[in-house]
Parts: structure tokens; C-alpha cells; sequence
């Protein structure tokens, strides 16, 4: 009878054991049912690769955007150089040599014209970021509940009502058409701009990818970015050489967008499933209370400052998670701030000293951006890999690697070299070399981006980034400003000025990435719980405590 019993207690043990083991792992698959849904992952799709979410298939896309936007960089300051050019020698009664729709000649790169456009490209900074402080996190919210299809087209028309804006302007009979320059901007920002280009795009990577490549395919896009760059700037070089009209670069534009807008709509796949009527994150916008939201709610929900709260959460994410959220968006935050309007400040300053024309100007940039396609193409995996040849523990999925936080800081050393190169730089020739030694720092934004969604789960991508563009739009009030007006008063006097301080900009965020913290074990909860299947090791821990109370709570009953 005893046998009985004993053989009885643990069958009954085994049993109780078991079900409470299925009970937990029904429990444990439909708590992931939720993000399975949300997330249409490649692999387990039975849909044709077209119809299947990838990177590969927006890529494309991505790149046709860019070259569009790397396209008009130089034109467009040119162009406004042109204008403001134009208003000035009429002011003071003095005939000049440019003509608006062909090459402008060396009669407008004198102090005063430059400083006026400097002067304008604050107008634009503020611009930008004031339309991207208020949109961006709404957008990247949106694009969590929506889907991010319709915010990647979004941007895009945007950007075409933009260019149809400037065109009009440039055909403008009046001597300050220029001053309407801003309104184009306004267009171009109410609709998130490439702020929320870039960010939707990455939530899309988020979606299709798993956190251990996510720094790689961050690299990708950045890649296609600077690609864009590269070859925008060439074709616009080349269009304007053959038709001498400066407006044909804008024309190519439009229809690279028009372009870019059918593919996202007709070929791209969604990669986010989610209830068009679901509740927005609790965390970034409190418990939901009933369907019929209050006036109190939705003033709350207005707030644009809300936004930021995923930036330190408080639903048992580690301390240390937290710490390195808010570190790592703080250095994207710098990061912003210092190359937000460079590029335009290079250019002006190259015009003003060498005497670049816009056909130069363009290749330039289009070398440029080469260099920084090849630095996320080449030289980071290349670092990727002797790092982890060097250094050969597994890299986590949860957190910062030693390699990830090795490459966010060599990229600002690289920036800080390469605007001190500029600064002593006595011919156009180690100019254009020192700027080019700068592209090896295209490496630092999307590491430490792709860092940061390693932070978080899954659900919470799109908000994560959404904040970090927030606060590139703050911050990126101030810089632009900043530089651009230093640029206006001191060119002719001590025109690097403006190159000084964007060095001493980037040494305090060098400073700063020293307290980014690497992440060696553990999920990202306190509960144990994350992406690197702590989780997993802990509720295997849990069922064997559970039967051994089990097994000796029968013995005591027995």
C-alpha cells in the first residue's frame, strides 16, 4: 500500500507538474502570439518572398529617396545663393553677372552674401527641427499602431510638395523670392521629413530582423543613405552640365519620388500587423481608462513631452538598461546636433575660400558620400570582425557589446580629426581629403541606433526611435543656430570658427559614450526576462522549484 502511495504521489506529482507546465507554456505562447502577430518574421511566412516583409525589398526604395535628397543638397544652396546673390547687387544698384537658372559667378562669394545665406539656413534649421521635435515621436507612435507603409510614403510627399515649392520661387519675378525659401521647408516638415524617413525605416529593419544583425542592417540603410549621396550629387553634376539649367536637377527629383511612392505602395510589404484601434503603449501614454477617451486624455496625449518617458521606462527594465537608454540616446543626440547643417557649412565655406562652382560642389559630396558607403560597407564589418576575432565572447542580444561601443567611439574620434584636418587645410586638394576622412564617422549614427533597440522589446521600437528623434529636433534647434551663425559673423575674419566649435561639440560627446556600459548577462527586466533567452533559463529554474515544493508537499500529506 505504501509502494502505492509513494508511486501514486509521484505520478500525481508528475501530472500536476505537467499540467502546470502546459498550463505555463499555453500561458508562455500566447503571451507571444501577440508579437508573433505583430512582427510578419521571414522565415516563418508561407507568403512568396515578394509578398514576404525584407530589408532587401525597401532597400531599393530607400535608395531612390536618397538619391533624390543627395541630388538637391548642392543645388538647392545654390540656388539660394543665387537669390539672395541677386537681391543684393540689385540693393545696391550694381548689375552682377549671375543668372538664376545657369552657373553663378565669383561676384557672389563675398562675405556679405555669405552671410546672409547663413543667416537663411538658420531660418531652415529651425525649421526642420521645430516640424520634427512636435511630429517625429507622433509619427514614430503612428507608424507602431498604423503600420510604417504609410509613413514612409508620407515623407516622401512631403519632399515632392517641397521641391514644387522652391520651383515656383525660382521662377519668381520679385527680388526677395528668396525669403519664401522657409515655406518650402514647412511643407516639406509637416509631413516628418527625412527625420522620419530614417526612423520609420529602421522600425521596418526592427521588424524583419533579429537583434544580433540589427547593427549590421542599420549599417545597410546608412549605406543606401550615403549612396544616395553619392550618386545624387553626380547624376544632378551631370544633368546640370548637359542642360546648363539648374532648376533639371529639381525636375529629376520629383520623378524620383513619384517613383519611390508607387513602389512603397504597390511592391513594399507591411511588417507590422497590428489593430488599427489598439491602445498606444502604456508606457508612453499611461493605462487606457474606457473607449470614450476624456478632454483631460486627449490634451495628455497632445503633449509632446510624453514622448520621452520610454527614454528611462519603469516597467522593471534593469538599471542598468536604463542607464545605457539614456546615455545612448543622449550621444545619438550630439551626434545629430554636430552633423545636422555641416555638410551646408563645408560647402559654403569651400565656395567662399576655393572658389567651388555647384558642378564641383556636387562631386565633392558625391565623393563623399562614396566614402561613407564604403565605411558602413567595408570598414565596419571589417571591425566588426577583428573585434570579435580579438575578442571572442559571444555578443549579446540584450544590451551593448564591447564592439558596439568600440565603434560609436572611433566614428567621433574620426569626425573630430576630420574637421580639425579642414580647419589647417591650405589647398582645396587636402580639403576634400580631410572631408573625406570625416566619412569613416558615417559609422557611429546607425551603430548606436541599432545599440539602442537592442535596449528594448520588440512592441516598443518604433517609440524608442521616435523619442531619439525628438530629441535630435531639440537639440538641433540649438546647433544649427549655433553654427550657422558663428559661420555668418566670422566669415572673412576667422572663418573656421564654426569648424572649432562643432570639434569641441563632438569631444564632450566622445566623453560622454565613456559611461555607455557593456551589457555581459541577463534579459532586460529585473525579472530576468529580455532577449537573449534569459527568460527562458529562469522559468526552466521556476518548474523545478515548483515540482520539488510539489513532490514535498505530498510526501508531508502522505
Amino acid at each position: 500500500m505504501t509502494a502505492w502511495k509513494q508511486v501514486g504521489s509521484r505520478t500525481y506529482a508528475r501530472n500536476v507538474t505537467n499540467e502546470s507546465a502546459s498550463t505555463r507554456s499555453s500561458e508562455d505562447a500566447n503571451d507571444h502570439v501577440g508579437e508573433e502577430s505583430q512582427l510578419l518574421q521571414e522565415d516563418n511566412s508561407p507568403a512568396k518572398w515578394w509578398k514576404t516583409p525584407s530589408v532587401y525589398l525597401l532597400f531599393p526604395a530607400y535608395l531612390v529617396e536618397n538619391i533624390a535628397r543627395g541630388g538637391l543638397l548642392a543645388p538647392t544652396l545654390n540656388l539660394t545663393l543665387q537669390l539672395v546673390c541677386r537681391a543684393y547687387y540689385a540693393e545696391q544698384n550694381l548689375d552682377s553677372e549671375t543668372g538664376i537658372l545657369a552657373e553663378f559667378g565669383n561676384d557672389c562669394q563675398i562675405p556679405a552674401v555669405h552671410s546672409r545665406v547663413s543667416g537663411l539656413q538658420i531660418w531652415i534649421s529651425l525649421i526642420h527641427s521645430v516640424t520634427g521635435a512636435i511630429l517625429a515621436p507622433k509619427l514614430g507612435q503612428l507608424s507602431d499602431r498604423l503600420g510604417r507603409r504609410p509613413i514612409l510614403m508620407l515623407s516622401a510627399i512631403g519632399g515632392f510638395a517641397s521641391e514644387v515649392m522652391l520651383i515656383l520661387i525660382s521662377r519668381s519675378n520679385s527680388l526677395y523670392s528668396y525669403r519664401w525659401i522657409p515655406v518650402a521647408y514647412i511643407i516639406e516638415g509637416l509631413t516628418g521629413s527625412v527625420a522620419t524617413l530614417q526612423l520609420t525605416c529602421q522600425a521596418y529593419a526592427s521588424d524583419c530582423t533579429p537583434p544580433a544583425r540589427r547593427a549590421f542592417v542599420f549599417g545597410l540603410f546608412r549605406a543606401c543613405f550615403f549612396a544616395g549621396s553619392a550618386f545624387g550629387p553626380a547624376i544632378g553634376a551631370f544633368i546640370i552640365g548637359m542642360t546648363g539649367n539648374l532648376l533639371s536637377v529639381f525636375y529629376m527629383a520629383m520623378a524620383l519620388r513619384v517613383t519611390y511612392v508607387v513602389y512603397v505602395f504597390a511592391f513594399l510589404p507591411e511588417s507590422l500587423s497590428r489593430d488599427p484601434d489598439a491602445e498606444e503603449d502604456e508606457d508612453v501614454h499611461g493605462p487606457s481608462r474606457s473607449a470614450h477617451s476624456t478632454l483631460r486624455d486627449k490634451i495628455k496625449g497632445l503633449n509632446i513631452f510624453s514622448s520621452v518617458r520610454v527614454l528611462w521606462p519603469k516597467d522593471g527594465t534593469r538599471p542598468g538598461i536604463k542607464k545605457n537608454i539614456l546615455v545612448l540616446a543622449t550621444v545619438e543626440m550630439l551626434i545629430a546636433g554636430c552633423q545636422t547643417n555641416s555638410i551646408t557649412l563645408i560647402l559654403l565655406y569651400a565656395e567662399f575660400v576655393y572658389g567651388w562652382s555647384s558642378v564641383t560642389a556636387n562631386y565633392v559630396v558625391s565623393f563623399n558620400g562614396i566614402g561613407r558607403g564604403l565605411a558602413l560597407l567595408v570598414i565596419l564589418p571589417m571591425i566588426i570582425g577583428a573585434i570579435r576575432w580579438f575578442h571572442p565572447r559571444p555578443q549579446t542580444e540584450v544590451g551593448a557589446s564591447v564592439t558596439d561601443i568600440f565603434v560609436i567611439q572611433f566614428a567621433i574620434m574620426c569626425e573630430m580629426v576630420s574637421f580639425a584636418g579642414m580647419c589647417v587645410a591650405r589647398g582645396s586638394l587636402s580639403f576634400a581629403v580631410f572631408a573625406l576622412i570625416g566619412s569613416l564617422g558615417a559609422i557611429g549614427s546607425p551603430t548606436t541606433m541599432s545599440t539602442l533597440t537592442k535596449h528594448v522589446s520588440n512592441d516598443k521600437v518604433g517609440a524608442i526611435l521616435g523619442s531619439v528623434a525628438w530629441l535630435q529636433s531639440i537639440w538641433t534647434l540649438f546647433t544649427p543656430v549655433l553654427f550657422s551663425g558663428i559661420y555668418a559673423y566670422t566669415v572673412g575674419v576667422y572663418t573656421q570658427a564654426a569648424f572649432v566649435t562643432i570639434i569641441g561639440f563632438y569631444f564632450i560627446t566622445l566623453l560622454i559614450s565613456f559611461f555607455i556600459s557593456e551589457h555581459r548577462e541577463g534579459g532586460l527586466y529585473d525579472s530576468g526576462d529580455g532577449l537573449d533567452g534569459a527568460a527562458e533559463g529562469n522559468e526552466q529554474n521556476v518548474e523545478v522549484e515548483l515540482e520539488l515544493e510539489m513532490q514535498t508537499e505530498v510526501a508531508e500529506n502522505n
